[in-house]
């Protein structure tokens, strides 16, 4: 009888161990497809964005553009009607040469755009990591609230 409840006690730490292997290693990002033709732009539209003092949301855009070698991206932050958590949210911009900003949202509403330079080889993505996390000191006032607002993204060789 001892053996067979060493035997099920194995089993159920090796489940343990295996589910928090896989829960470490899920990528939680949402990843967003982007294609921008010549000289071009696109929308990105984020409806309601919600936050929690202490936690992040994080967000892989991938930029596929018709142009190839290095070229200028330029990020607009275009608030919408409803964005409560413009004092409260941060946004951190990486591109492949590093952070390229780590802003209120209502700072970068007001900055207009947020340039960087990014190399496209053939058909191969550009990788734009976009975290937006809201600090844990947040209080009351940001409960139930949200964010709206526009990315525009615009890609050129000029």
């Amino acid at each position: 009888m001892s053996g067979i409840l060493t035997f099920l006690s194995l089993f159920i730490l090796l489940g343990v161990v295996l589910t928090a292997v896989m829960l470490f290693n899920i990528d939680n990002r949402d990843i967003i497809d982007v294609k921008i033709s010549e000289n071009g732009e696109e929308t990105v539209k984020f409806e309601s964005l919600s936050m929690v003092p202490g936690k992040e949301t994080e967000y892989t855009v991938l930029l596929y553009s018709e142009i190839e070698g290095k070229c200028r991206v330029s990020l607009t932050f275009e608030k919408g009607e409803k964005c409560e958590l413009e004092n409260y949210v941060y946004a951190v911009v990486e591109a492949e040469t590093g952070v390229v900003c780590d802003m209120l949202l209502a700072e970068l509403f007001e900055a207009g755009e947020i340039c960087f330079d990014c190399e496209f080889v053939g058909k191969e993505p550009a990788e734009v990591n976009i975290t937006y996390y809201m600090p844990e000191n947040v209080g009351n006032e940001a409960q139930d609230s949200e964010a709206a607002f526009e990315l525009v993204i615009s890609v050129s060789n000029e």
